[in-house]
C-alpha cells in the first residue's frame, strides 16, 4: 500500500476510498475480493458442521463484504471502516450469512495500557 501511494497516488486513492471496482495492475478490484469471501463463507463454512471458524482477510477485504451483507451495495463499503486488527461476528448457516457485530477491537485493550 505504502508503495502504491508513493509511486501511484491516483491509483491508491481509487483503490482505497472510493472505487471498489478499480482493479491494480496484477491484481483483484474490492468488488471481486468481497464477492470471493463471501463465497467462500456461503459455500464452505454454511456447510460445515463447526460452530466456531476465523477466517482472516484484509480490513478492506472485510469492508467490502459488510457492505454485501449489511447494505447489499459494495459501494457503500466506506461506510465500515474498522479499527486495524478488529474482527466481526458472523451468523452463518447454510444460504444465509448475518453480521452480527463488526470493528470488535477489545482485544487490543491491554495494548495501549503497556
Amino acid at each position: 500500500r505504502v508503495q502504491l501511494q508513493r509511486d501511484e497516488p491516483a491509483r491508491a486513492e481509487a483503490l482505497f476510498s472510493t472505487d471498489a471496482a478499480f482493479t491494480p495492475p496484477g491484481g483483484e478490484s474490492l468488488a471481486a475480493a468481497a464477492q470471493r469471501l463471501l463465497s467462500f463463507i456461503n459455500n464452505k463454512l454454511a456447510a460445515t458442521p463447526h460452530t466456531t471458524c476465523c477466517v482472516v482477510t484484509h480490513g478492506h477485504i472485510l469492508q467490502g463484504a459488510l457492505a454485501l451483507l449489511k447494505d447489499g451495495n459494495i459501494d457503500n463499503f466506506p461506510r465500515y471502516a474498522q479499527p486495524n486488527a478488529s474482527y466481526a461476528r458472523l451468523s452463518v448457516a447454510p444460504g444465509q450469512c448475518d453480521v452480527i457485530q463488526w470493528g470488535i477491537a477489545t482485544h487490543l485493550r491491554h495494548l495501549s495500557q503497556t
